[in-house]
């Protein structure tokens, strides 16, 4: 069975990578996603103690299309949203919707991490439109705006399977910020106050696989698994480009 499990993902991430059909990146396997396997997936960053959260999901979200779209995984730059969020730099929170619209304000781009990296401990006040190079603009397509994935597992699922996903999740409990491997049981519903990349699932072992910002000495080398049972609550949304979802 583990043989043949693990034929199975790699048959499934032959197929997604098909250098012919870059632009059609889509899993066909219901019992198993991975974006981080694949390479759509930047290494963990860290926020720091910073209210930023609401940053690193809308950037993953974008490298990870960027990827679909032109098979390079290049890093962007929370620090380009955090600045640009007035009056307060961001750093007490905000909202990916918040996020969509400075990115559309500004051409649809997003500069790099290379170009702008993220260091809110000295903020760099910049002009957000002369650091995008529009000759040649970081991610490959134009970010147009922002859909809502409906709350249930099927949903998600459906969306996943095409492009990461941001969510709002509980992230301030004891247990979610104590976490340090296993499966997750989401126990609190009614509060989503933390902003996580969605990058994956295993039917067989009934998780969501997310991708958090603080750093990878948090959780699973700064990732988390979280059971599927019960249709946990997240409020979910994915980036448009182009006027078009995937």
């Amino acid at each position: 069975m583990k043989i043949l499990k693990l034929l199975t993902r790699i048959l499934s991430i032959i197929q997604y990578c098909n250098i012919f059909n870059l632009h059609k990146f889509s899993f066909n396997i219901d019992e198993y996603v991975n974006w981080v396997e694949v390479g759509a997936v930047t290494p963990v960053k860290n926020q720091g103690n910073f209210g930023t959260c609401w940053a690193f999901p809308i950037t993953g979200a974008i490298e990870g299309l960027n990827f679909i779209k032109s098979n390079k995984l290049i890093s962007l730059s929370e620090e380009a949203l955090v600045n640009n969020d007035y009056p307060d730099l961001g750093i007490y929170g905000g909202n990916y919707h918040k996020a969509i619209k400075l990115i559309v304000n500004n051409g649809g781009y997003l500069p790099s991490e290379k170009e702008w990296p993220y260091n809110i401990n000295n903020p760099k006040k910049k002009n957000y439109k002369k650091i995008i190079n529009y000759n040649n603009p970081i991610p490959s397509m134009k970010i147009t705006g922002i859909k809502k994935i409906n709350n249930n597992n099927y949903a998600l699922k459906q969306a996943i399977k095409k492009q990461p996903v941001c969510i709002y999740i509980n992230g301030y409990s004891k247990l979610f910020t104590s976490y340090k491997l296993g499966i997750y049981n989401l126990t609190i519903y009614n509060n989503v106050d933390h902003g996580v990349l969605l990058v994956g699932y295993d039917t067989a072992k009934d998780y969501w696989l997310i991708k958090n910002s603080w750093g990878e000495k948090w959780g699973e080398n700064g990732y988390m698994r979280v059971s599927m049972k019960n249709n946990p609550y997240f409020e979910a949304f994915v980036p448009i480009a182009n006027n078009k979802p995937l």
